[in-house]
């Protein structure tokens, strides 16, 4: 979810509520990598819903709480003037939604797999992980 966040970062270039109204810069700026042109999405929500959702995936227990801690980490950027309420909105969907794609796609398939096999020592499991990737 990081990387997807970051790429989106550089590629749309919004520049950030203090330099947008104190400045004047332009409210999107394509392609570029300056700190003062990457607010949309926000990465720190992103960390923290991606955080939130991996706790949650793996304790199954305190899930207001978890999710009332990475929203205040977005409404802080928000009152510290660094993101916009739009780019704490996505980087909060970032962050929930591509962790349990990931954990529904890759490692739920991945214990079927080992599920359905009959690996029974070292040599099979090696020969069955090369003819699942290679062949």
């Amino acid at each position: 979810a990081g990387i997807v966040c970051n790429i989106i970062k550089y590629i749309i270039g919004v520049s950030r509520p203090k330099y947008f109204f104190s400045e004047g810069f332009e409210r999107i700026d394509f392609f570029n990598i300056f700190h003062k042109a990457n607010s949309f999405p926000s990465g720190h929500t992103q960390a923290a819903f991606t955080l939130a959702v991996l706790i949650i995936i793996h304790i199954n227990r305190f899930h207001i709480y978890i999710f009332a801690l990475a929203i205040l980490m977005g409404v802080s950027r928000i009152f510290m003037s660094m993101h916009f309420p739009s780019d704490i909105f996505f980087g909060a969907y970032l962050g929930a939604v591509v962790p349990v794609f990931i954990y529904k796609y890759y490692f739920e398939k991945k214990i079927n797999f080992y599920k359905e096999t009959n690996v029974t020592n070292v040599y099979d499991f090696i020969r069955l992980i090369y003819w699942r990737i290679f062949i």
